[in-house]
C-alpha cells in the first residue's frame, strides 16, 4: 500500500512539473506571436487597410499623417506614432459659411453644439481670415492595433460615422431654421 502511495504521489508530481512546463512553454511562444504582430507600424496597417479599400491615399515626408479619400470625402489620419494606441482621422473644410452671415453663424453654433452632444466624433469651426470664412470639421480618436479583428470593417464604421455628422448636423440646421421661421411669425 505505501508503494501504490509512493507510485501515485510521484506521478503526480511529474505529472504537475510537465504540466507547468508545458503551459510556459506555450505562453512563451504566445507572447512571441504577439511581438510579431505588433511589428507592422501604424501608418504601414493604415495602408493596407486603405489599400484594401480602394482608397488614393498619401503618406506624409515624415510618416505621421496620412491623406486619403473615402466616398469623394478628404480625410487625413494622424498621430500615427507607434508608441501610441489611438490615431485621429479628420474630414475638414465639409461646410462653410461666410463671417457676415450672423444669422447662420447663430445657426451653425447651435447645430455644432447638439451634433457634439449627440455624436462619438467632435465638430470644430475655424475661421479662414483671408476668405471671410467658417469652416466646420469632424474629428474621432479611434484605437487602432494591428490585432483589431475585421479592422478593415472596422475603419468603414468609423468613416461612416464622420459622414453621418454632416447628415445630423445638416438635419439640424434645417431644423433650427424651421423653429427660427416659425417663431418668426
Amino acid at each position: 500500500m505505501d508503494v501504490l502511495i509512493t507510485i501515485l504521489i510521484n506521478t503526480a508530481i511529474c505529472a504537475g512539473i510537465s504540466a507547468w512546463f508545458w503551459l510556459r512553454r506555450s505562453k512563451n511562444t504566445t507572447v512571441k506571436a504577439g511581438e510579431n504582430i505588433q511589428k507592422q507600424k501604424t501608418v504601414d496597417t493604415l495602408a493596407d487597410v486603405l489599400e484594401k479599400l480602394s482608397c488614393k491615399y498619401e503618406i506624409d515626408e515624415k510618416k505621421e499623417s496620412i491623406s486619403f479619400i473615402f466616398q469623394g470625402e478628404h480625410f487625413i489620419a494622424y498621430d500615427l506614432n507607434d508608441d501610441n494606441l489611438f490615431i485621429t482621422i479628420a474630414d475638414t473644410w465639409w461646410y462653410e459659411s461666410p463671417l457676415d452671415d450672423i444669422d447662420n453663424l447663430a445657426l451653425m453654433r447651435r447645430a455644432v453644439n447638439d451634433c457634439n452632444f449627440n455624436s462619438p466624433a467632435t465638430l470644430l469651426y475655424s475661421i479662414n481670415n483671408e476668405n471671410k470664412t467658417v469652416g466646420l470639421h469632424t474629428r474621432i480618436t479611434i484605437l487602432w492595433l494591428q490585432q483589431i479583428p475585421n479592422i478593415k470593417d472596422y475603419l468603414i464604421a468609423i468613416l461612416n460615422q464622420l459622414l453621418r455628422c454632416h447628415h445630423l448636423f445638416f438635419d439640424k440646421m434645417e431644423e433650427l431654421r424651421r423653429l427660427d421661421h416659425k417663431s418668426s411669425k
